[in-house]
């Protein structure tokens, strides 16, 4: 109760309709109060980055849930943030507990009390996002940043050079790059028009997505 308590006020505070420089396909899709957010820590972790990014005071657009093709099917990238100062693809992790993980390990690991999970490291997923991505928006260089819940700890983590965060220093690590210009507006929406495309995707292709992850299941969750 408390974890739909604390997500109902943060929709509330930060509103997509408070925020004119963001445009997206997204807001139409965020129907918190239905109950589709509620319930789904893992969606509720992707609208409250959402939320944060829309935040940033900057010309920028924002699409989610794009289902990138590869040779074995789809890839699935969280959200894509596109502003002048570059693009950004991000990977939610909406945990609690103790976060162990390094940059060159398989699989990393969630301690919550005497509970453990392991999970595929989020630095390769989202490599392999950013590398599909690159394919179709050629001549660029999209940016990886893999985004925590703030209720986890970072217990002990070898991440190198790569951007992995709390949700809370999302908008102050973007902001940092925003001095630098990259993209016009114009180019901004040219590239929003071609990734649209892997949005929105029918269920057909989102159940052959989770048919394909099901496959392989040293890349899942896994209860240790």
């Amino acid at each position: 109760m408390i974890f739909i308590f604390v997500l109902v006020i943060y929709f509330l505070i930060y509103s997509p309709s408070k925020h004119k420089h963001c445009k997206s396909n997204y807001r139409p899709k965020i129907r918190i109060y239905r109950g589709g957010y509620l319930f789904d820590k893992g969606k509720a972790g992707e609208a409250f980055t959402f939320f944060e990014l829309q935040r940033i005071d900057t010309y920028s657009k924002i699409l989610t849930n794009l289902y990138i093709p590869t040779e074995e099917g789809t890839t699935e990238i969280d959200l894509l943030f596109i502003a002048p100062s570059g693009i950004y693809v991000i990977e939610s992790k909406n945990y609690s507990g103790w976060i162990f993980g390094s940059e060159n390990s398989r699989n990393w690991m969630t301690v919550i009390f005497d509970s453990k999970y392991k999970f595929f490291n989020p630095i390769w997923q989202n490599r392999k996002h950013v590398n599909y991505l690159s394919k179709i928006l050629e001549n660029t260089q999209p940016k990886s940043i893999i985004v925590f819940s703030d209720r986890c700890e970072f217990k002990k983590l070898d991440v190198g050079s790569n951007i992995v965060i709390h949700r809370r220093q999302l908008i102050e690590t973007i902001e940092k790059d925003l001095a630098t210009v990259i993209y016009t507006n114009e180019q901004i929406d040219e590239f929003y028009n071609i990734m649209m495309k892997y949005a929105n995707q029918s269920t057909e292709v989102k159940q052959q997505h989770i048919n394909q992850f099901n496959k392989k299941p040293s890349n899942n969750e896994v209860r240790m």
